[in-house]
């Protein structure tokens, strides 16, 4: 690493306007550095690109949102979204969260709508780049298996109430 004086880094990044984007990239590493999915085993080369690449998506309290056909990984940054299957909340998905990985991994949509409990926000983060990360990729695959094992004992469990 290159060692230089602080007081020079602070005139380079004032002097080409960078302060702004480097604080921004900064707070979405620190927010993905803190998420089951992303936060270990990631150079910071991918830590950068996941930062540069995820685009913010917000949605007002009751919103549903439809993410058949989109591939991204869906996170929760702020707020909460609740899984909804044959009109029963199934899931509470809060911040950290990752969503939408039976698209992302197997081009199918995911069980249930998920509806805006608060005003939330979104980060999507391209699949493609997930699916370059093995680490990430492998647990989207076991939040994958867990939540279709969640969602048929429930199907089960009401099919017997019935």
């Amino acid at each position: 690493a290159l060692k230089i004086p602080s007081g020079l880094y602070r005139s380079f990044v004032e002097r080409n306007d960078m302060s702004e984007r480097i604080s921004r990239l900064a707070d979405l590493r620190n927010f993905f550095n803190r998420t089951w999915l992303f936060g270990e085993s990631l150079s910071n080369l991918t830590e950068v690109r996941i930062a540069e690449t995820c685009q913010p998506y917000y949605l007002a309290t009751g919103e549903e949102i439809d993410m058949a056909g989109q591939d991204f990984v869906f996170m929760v940054r702020d707020g909460r979204l609740d899984r909804y299957v044959d009109g029963q909340v199934v899931e509470y998905c809060g911040i950290g969260e990752p969503l939408n990985e039976s698209e992302v991994l197997f081009s199918h949509p995911g069980d249930g709508r998920l509806v805006a409990a608060m005003r939330s926000e979104l980060l999507l983060v391209p699949g493609a780049m997930v699916r370059d990360i093995p680490v990430a990729r492998w647990k989207l695959l076991e939040l994958y298996q867990r939540r279709q094992r969640n969602f048929s004992s429930l199907r089960q469990e009401a099919g017997a109430q019935a």
